[in-house]
């Protein structure tokens, strides 16, 4: 147990040499894309959630 232990972790010390890890740089661009995008689908789904609202108000009344 102790052997095949020791022999996966090994393995994954080497697997994780090969991994092409994302630059700094690279790292901030993508993360500013996601939060800009996330902001902008936010106030989307909220204005389009309030049209409906008031839509659904007025019929009702």
């Amino acid at each position: 147990m102790l052997k095949k232990t020791k022999v996966f972790f090994t393995q994954v010390k080497e697997e994780l040499k090969k991994v092409n890890w994302t630059k700094r740089d690279e790292l901030f661009a993508s993360t500013s894309v996601v939060v800009i995008t996330v902001i902008i689908l936010g106030i989307y789904i909220g204005l389009v959630d309030l049209v409906v609202t008031r839509l659904i108000e007025f019929v009702l009344r």
